[in-house]
């Protein structure tokens, strides 16, 4: 939250906007988690709200880093640990028990799976393609890294199916 503040001052439903084409992508956080880490942050003098009055629009509150939060984040960077959390992959735990399943049934949820991933994966290649030859290399970059992540699960899904004998089409 602290590096997404530290561009400009956001409401909380600025961030989550910004979160949701962003980081949101591989980085999964709610809505509510949103507010309460504001609200931990502001708590903790990390960042400072500010009351914005609106026309047409109830009043926000905007959030910027204050210097110990932008110390905070500054800190976060120069540590070369990371500690991944791990994700839920709903799809892999049916999978998993996909036995106990008619071949059809097997077959639909890979078929599902694929579609949303191909989905996923024609929306990264647009943004990288959006970001080539441009100055936001870590961003191009990180989006090549999901263009990665879901063609291994189309071809994960390729191999699955020849493997079960589900489908002679070799193409995910």
């Amino acid at each position: 939250m602290l590096g997404l503040l530290a561009g400009r001052p956001m409401s909380g439903y600025d961030l989550i906007a910004t979160v949701e084409q962003s980081v949101g992508r591989f980085w999964s956080v709610s809505r509510a988690g949103i507010y309460r880490e504001l609200s931990r942050l502001e708590d903790g003098d990390l960042v400072t709200g500010t009351e914005v009055a609106q026309d047409r629009r109830p009043d926000k509150r905007t959030y910027e880093p204050t210097p110990d939060g932008r110390d905070a984040f500054r800190a976060w960077l120069d540590t070369t640990r990371v500690e991944d959390e791990g994700r839920k992959i709903g799809f892999l735990v049916k999978f998993f028990f996909a036995r106990d399943m008619p071949p059809g049934q097997v077959e639909g949820l890979l078929a599902e799976v694929a579609t949303s991933t191909q989905r996923d994966l024609d929306t990264l290649t647009a943004i990288n393609d959006r970001l080539l030859g441009g100055s936001l290399t870590h961003e191009r970059l990180t989006a090549r890294h999901g263009i990665l992540v879901k063609q291994a699960r189309l071809e994960w899904i390729a191999e699955a199916r020849r493997e079960l004998g589900l489908d002679t089409d070799t193409r995910p």
